[in-house]
């Protein structure tokens, strides 16, 4: 069984996200937010092991938490220098 070392939240008025950590360091992430989030990026709330490709789209790290917070991008698109040709190496297929 894992166990949960940290529950972490990243908030402004608009989004919200929060962190878990596990005892072994593993993370995830989930978001919350009170507008649209439809038509916005969505970081994989599985984590890392069961969805790593998220991490490989990006150049340098829109997910970063810095002094305890996270930007909050307000033009259109994802927040991040897209990495072209990243996500035609994920091997991982979701579950049937």
């Amino acid at each position: 069984m894992v166990k949960i070392s940290s529950v972490e939240t990243f908030c402004d008025e608009h989004v919200r996200f929060t962190r878990v950590t596990a005892e072994d360091g593993a993370t995830g992430w989930g978001q919350c937010s009170t507008f649209n989030a439809g038509k916005y990026f969505e970081f994989s709330i599985e984590g890392d092991g069961y969805c790593p490709w998220p991490r490989r789209v990006f150049r340098g790290d829109p997910f970063a938490v810095r002094n305890g917070k996270v930007r909050i991008p307000d033009g259109p698109g994802w927040g991040g220098a897209i990495r072209h040709g990243s996500t035609g190496r994920n091997t991982k297929r979701a579950p049937k």
